[in-house]
């Protein structure tokens, strides 16, 4: 079972960390209240946290599973190896990414003010100057969980924001947004500068090891290009609002994702190497067990962070409100919009919890074709949403679609199960699951199974 001070230690530090971020974030809007410069800012960094959002959400899973079959030496060598590999791919990325920022970031923000879309693409070009070393962070976190040192890896981010807000208060009133943009580039550097020495000097992998865990990353990046480019359809889609609804939604946004990645660290991150145990075992009944009561621990703790948010938003709103001197209409929308994004935390926290399930299975198949079904399904929703009933209309059609993907993939997630079950009552091992992993749904005989 996963250890309580372990779930409650990560639980803490993280919580730390999206508090800070989310003053970092905060502090921007209180400082001149929402308006197009607030928006500029936000829009900036859509396309670099998209990239490594792909990225990072690809490898974390699969990443996970890989370093914890790995014998204790042999972790450094691997993760030298694709920090690599993730340089040769993002440096030219990002270069191509700067020099054509003038062509692809204003439509981003077609219903910008053309100084608003000057503005956001001068704050992209800092964005994008980060971007390796953020692709960086998570094979340097998803090793630190494999070694089952979690508390170190959460404790990076957190320095991370606490030193970026620091020089926030020092570097906003002379710089404003701009400083802010550079502080959002160099918080990757914090990290990777706080992790890497934890894996010793440079050594290198077999590359045949590589290219086993790039088999398993491919269908997740092909199909996270796409069902992770919702923020961009969410950004596209509140810049043709009033001045102020992007940043308002995009930090109602905040609140339940902050939320999310508590529990995700303090309640999922934990599990995933157990689970990957049990499934190379082919111990598929404490597998089982172990992901039901993952997910119900998760939902029942989610429905109560909403409760909780519930009761106490409005009084907070309203003192920020009076401290701030913002607009009563101001307030009320970011309440409404908060309250109306509930399925952004509940439903996301159900649907990590499954898909974590899979990819410690080995099955990344699954997964990637079902978010990129619901995800099409969600931009039909969205659009109708923000089309009916604007900014309110497009927070309700996202808590819809944050439910899709865990209402499809539990049944998935069971069927699977029980034919392991039936097939391996024994737990016969991890040559027998091998063999039984080629059947599964949805996925290739030659990608079946965790990687050896």
């Amino acid at each position: 079972m996963v250890c309580a001070r372990t779930s409650i230690q990560l639980g803490a530090i993280t919580a730390a960390n999206m508090l800070l971020w989310f003053l970092f974030q905060g502090y921007i809007v209180l400082a001149k209240g929402p308006g197009h410069e607030a928006d500029a800012f936000f829009a900036s960094f859509a396309v670099p946290q998209l990239l490594a959002t792909i990225a990072n959400s690809s490898l974390m899973h699969v990443l996970v599973p890989f370093f914890s079959q790995q014998e204790s030496e042999r972790v450094s060598h691997a993760v030298y190896a694709l920090l690599t590999a993730m340089t040769a791919i993002f440096v030219p990325f990002a270069a191509v990414l700067y020099m054509s920022v003038e062509i692809w970031a204003p439509l981003i923000v077609a219903g910008f003010p053309e100084h608003a879309k000057d503005l956001t693409v001068q704050l992209t070009r800092l964005q994008i100057v980060g971007l390796v070393f953020t692709s960086w962070t998570a094979i340097l976190i998803a090793a630190c969980h494999a070694r089952q040192h979690f508390a170190r890896a959460e404790l990076a981010p957190c320095v991370a924001s606490l030193l970026s807000v620091l020089a926030l208060l020092v570097i906003y009133p002379a710089y404003g947004v701009t400083g802010a943009a550079w502080l959002m580039a160099g918080r990757g550097i914090i990290i990777v500068a706080f992790l890497l020495p934890n894996f010793g000097w440079p050594a290198w992998n077999n590359p045949r090891r590589i290219q086993a865990v790039w088999h398993q990353v491919k269908p997740l990046l092909a199909s996270s290009a796409y069902y992770k480019s919702d923020q961009l359809f969410d950004r596209y889609l509140t810049s043709q609002g009033r001045g102020g609804d992007l940043s308002t939604f995009y930090m109602a946004q905040q609140i339940h994702l902050a939320a999310s990645a508590i529990l995700g660290k303090a309640l999922c991150a934990p599990i995933l190497p157990i689970l990957a145990n049990h499934a190379k075992a082919g111990a598929w009944s404490e597998f089982t067990s172990l992901y039901r009561s993952a997910l119900s621990r998760v939902i029942l703790v989610a429905l109560c962070c909403y409760a909780a948010l519930v009761l106490m938003l409005s009084p907070a709103l309203e003192l920020t409100g009076r401290l701030h001197h913002i607009a009563p209409a101001a307030i009320e929308n970011f309440h409404w919009l908060t309250m109306l994004l509930v399925g952004v935390l509940t439903g996301g926290m159900a649907g990590l919890v499954l898909v974590e399930a899979f990819f410690a299975m080995g099955n990344t198949r699954a997964p990637a074709i079902v978010l990129t079904v619901t995800f099409t399904a969600g931009l039909v929703l969205k659009a109708a949403g923000f089309f009916y009933g604007d900014v309110k209309g497009l927070a309700v059609a996202t808590s819809l679609f944050c439910f899709l993907s865990p209402l499809i993939l539990l049944p998935l997630l069971e069927r699977e199960l029980r034919r392991n079950r039936r097939l391996c009552p024994g737990n016969h091992g991890f040559a027998d699951e091998r063999r039984l992993t080629a059947m599964h749904f949805f996925r290739k005989p030659r990608a079946s199974g965790p990687i050896k």
